[in-house]
Order: C-alpha cells, then structure tokens, then sequence
C-alpha cells in the first residue's frame, strides 16, 4: 500500500517540475523572451499576449464621513496655526520679544484673521453634547482661502501683547501693532 503512495506522489511531483520547468519554451531575442510555446498544447504567443488582461482599476466611491472629515480638517488647522507661530517666532522682532525680561508673562495664540469667532470649528466638534451637523457644504466651505490667514498674538493672560497677520500660503508676516487699518480691522483701537 505504501508503494502506491509513493508512486502517487511521484507522479504528482514529476507533473509539478514538468509544469514549472519543462512545459514553457520560449525564444529570445536581444535577452528578452519574445514568444512562448506550449509544448502542452503546442500553442505559440506572444509574451504579451500570453499574459492575462490587466483589470482596470475601478476607483472606489468617496463616502462622506463627518467624523473623519472633521479630525482631518481639525488637523489641518492645527498645523495652519502652529506654522503660523513657527514662521512670526522666525521674525526678528519676535526673537527680541522672546528674549526680553518680562517675555515669561507672555504666550503664543492664534486666531483666525477674517474675523471669524475663533470658536467656530469648535461648534461642530462631535465630542461635544451638541455639536452642529457637519455637512458636505460646511467642509467645501473650510477651502476657502481667508481660512489661510492667522492672527498671532505673543500676548500676556489678559490679552495685550504683540500681534501679527499672517498668511500662511504666500508666507506674508504684517505687524499688526503699526499698522492703523489693521488695527481697525481686528478692533484693536476704538473706531
């Protein structure tokens, strides 16, 4: 019985080695295999003809998820106004004030410059009991380019301090303190 076995597994592993190795032959030209014949079949092709069809990708559907949508604008903001610091802190100016006796005092902040209330992604956050909906429309509208603009402050706990407008895609830094219409924009005179 345990002949037959042995025979069985001959055959069968003679007919993998014949597949792997001996059923192809193919011809070659300038290093690169041009045709391949069955000696199986007997059959003739060419190399890419031999081959199965490509599939062509299908693109999946893009699915609106508030809550990925959300994280992943979240994330953008952050590093909005995290570059927005990085890049006034790289000022001169902002240099001196760091290193100033009384710079302990102070912190930075950022805040939106189109005068939007800071607080307004914060709204729709879905950790919150009652957070507004996150719809397709609100994400569009986060594009839009007055979302690129920071208002940084190194300013103390009640406020005052030094503020510049930044904008973030053309890297354009304006003090905010010297300029009287800026000053009007973000209230920070009496008009």
């Amino acid at each position: 019985m345990a002949r037959v076995w042995y025979i069985a597994a001959a055959v069968i592993l003679w007919a993998l080695i014949y597949q792997g190795f001996f059923r192809y032959d193919y011809t070659m030209k300038d290093g690169y295999a041009i045709a391949r014949h069955d000696r199986l079949t007997g059959k003739t092709c060419g190399i890419p003809d031999c081959l199965p069809p490509t599939p062509t990708p299908v693109p999946k559907p893009t699915v609106f998820d508030p809550q990925v949508s959300y994280r992943e604008w979240s994330a953008i903001f952050e590093r909005r106004e995290r570059g927005a610091i990085v890049m006034v802190r790289h000022t001169q100016f902002a240099q001196e004030l760091m290193h100033s006796p009384g710079a302990k005092k102070f912190g930075w902040t950022v805040q939106w410059a189109d005068e939007v209330d800071e607080h307004l992604f914060d709204l729709h956050d879905p950790a919150k009991k009652h957070a507004l909906p996150i719809t397709q429309d609100y994400i569009d509208s986060l594009r839009n380019p007055n979302y690129t603009v920071m208002l940084v402050c190194f300013c103390d706990t009640s406020g005052a301090g030094f503020r510049w407008e930044v904008h973030t895609t053309t890297r354009q830094i304006v003090y905010v303190n010297d300029n009287p219409t800026l000053e009007k924009k973000y209230g920070l005179v009496d008009v």
